[in-house]
């Protein structure tokens, strides 16, 4: 049925194009799709437009749907130019990037399929699954091209800590993967991969060569240097590549092991994981949407912290110039005191609870404190309490026994019971519970020139 309305559409109702590309996602009309493409093989003005209306889907069965789909549409304009499927082949790899981000958010769950998976595993699903929707003589020739071109990214890194090196690699991973399929059987990308710069000094990078390959095309690491130097790589990374095997995600999520995620220009860091997971839950929840920022803990479980985080933002690589990194601080006596000593050297005040770092877009936030806990705003550092769970209403702060009197009347300590109350928290979809965050979102958004949409 998808061909003959395939048929009409391109001999008598082109103005129904539209539809076509609105409703990509919709399996009927994704099917009809390709075989109006396939009428022509050559429609670089239906390409663009299918192009950017897929780099504009978020939630997961959109993604999920558009990410197969959009490689039989690519396969089926093999004529259009490679300039143009180049193009489209990227935005298919972000696209990739964000299901794998989808299915990290559900594994972090502990109710579906997914949970209890690994990162390792993940990455190694989404992977595969890019494969079998891109893996296509007709494609090579824009593979090869994105690869180049995301590889020349790669390079202008300065480090293999930049906050985005770990996502364009595992997107050129993933484009030589398939170009180093059975049927496009071309291995010269992988080889140019595995000797880039800093590549198997990732461990996460380390474990995709050494599983990935082996269900793919296992001629690869069948070379006895490959295999000597990918063994090599994963002694000397026993440690992280041993957490990597051992620990489901739902339990690195949010620290700098949780580095492979959809490319945003906001990263934001947080002192502590629990901190990043009530902060993500709340705006979910408060918007009905996922942020336009990336967040995460400075260090990991074990090194976080004030001190932490403000070492991290006066050490980090400078970002890009359209990148902003954000730093956000308990407002409390600790967290006060690390942001007060970020050098006047590097970081001027805009505020009195913001700071710039003089030449580039690098931001230390104090949490702001909303005008009905007024209480929480002392003369002395040394009194000041306020952390991120203060945002929350006092009784359900009590409810779940998160409190502790102080000598200051109306004025509580957040117990240290974080992690336990970080699993409730995802839990809740009430918008009231949240409404105190809007004041912090408020703040991100000032900073990065954006503004959310809250629901009510």
């Amino acid at each position: 049925m998808e061909y003959f309305a395939a048929l009409e559409i391109f001999n008598q109702k082109r103005e129904l194009q539209s539809e076509l590309v609105n409703r990509f996602t919709e399996l009927n009309w994704q099917n009809t799709s390709i075989f109006y493409a396939g009428r022509s093989k050559d429609m670089p003005e239906f390409l663009k437009q299918i192009t950017s209306k897929i780099a504009s889907y978020d939630r997961l069965v959109d993604v999920f749907i558009a990410s197969s789909g959009f490689g039989y549409l690519l396969q089926a304009l093999y004529l259009t130019d490679e300039s143009i499927r180049k193009d489209a082949i990227k935005i298919a790899t972000h696209l990739n990037l964000k299901l794998f981000e989808k299915i990290k958010i559900f594994a972090s769950e502990e109710t579906n399929f997914f949970s209890g998976l690994t990162l390792p595993q993940v990455a190694s699903l989404s992977t595969i699954y890019f494969l079998f929707s891109y893996d296509s003589l007709t494609l090579k020739g824009a593979i090869s091209m994105a690869f180049d071109e995301l590889m020349e990214q790669y390079l202008d890194f300065d480090s293999q800590n930049d906050l985005r090196a770990h996502s364009v690699a595992y997107q050129m991973f993933n484009l030589a993967v398939t170009l180093n399929s059975e049927k496009i059987n071309d291995p010269s990308k992988l080889s140019q991969l595995f000797e880039a710069k800093n590549i198997l000094n990732i461990p996460i990078m380390v474990l995709l060569f050494e599983r990935v390959l082996d269900f793919v095309n296992p001629s690869f690491v069948k070379n006895q240097r490959e295999k000597k130097k990918i063994r090599e790589r994963m002694i000397k990374n026993i440690e992280n590549v041993n957490y990597y095997i051992k620990t489901p995600i739902k339990e690195l999520r949010y620290t700098k092991f949780d580095n492979i995620n959809s490319l945003k220009n906001v990263k934001i860091f947080t002192e502590g994981e629990t901190d990043s997971v009530i902060i993500n839950t709340a705006y979910n929840v408060l918007t009905g949407d996922t942020p336009y920022w990336e967040i995460r803990q400075c260090g990991n479980a074990s090194t976080g912290g004030a001190q932490t985080l403000s070492k991290m933002l006066s050490t980090i690589p400078p970002p890009s110039p359209e990148d902003v990194i954000i730093g956000l601080f308990d407002n409390d006596s600790k967290g006060i005191q690390e942001f007060e000593s970020l050098k006047e050297t590097f970081f001027e005040k805009i505020n009195y609870r913001t700071k710039k770092h003089k030449n580039f877009a690098i931001y230390a936030l104090l949490i702001p404190i909303p005008p009905d806990k007024n209480q929480y705003s002392q003369e002395k550092n040394e009194f000041m309490f306020f952390e991120i769970e203060h945002y929350f209403p006092q009784f359900f702060l009590e409810e779940h026994n998160m409190v502790k009197s102080t000598p200051i009347s109306g004025v509580f300590e957040i117990k240290e019971k974080k992690a336990r109350f970080a699993k409730v928290v995802r839990k809740q979809r009430d918008i009231s519970i949240f409404e105190d965050f809007k004041c912090l979102f408020q703040s991100i958004d000032d900073i990065c020139k954006q503004k959310s949409d809250f629901l009510n």
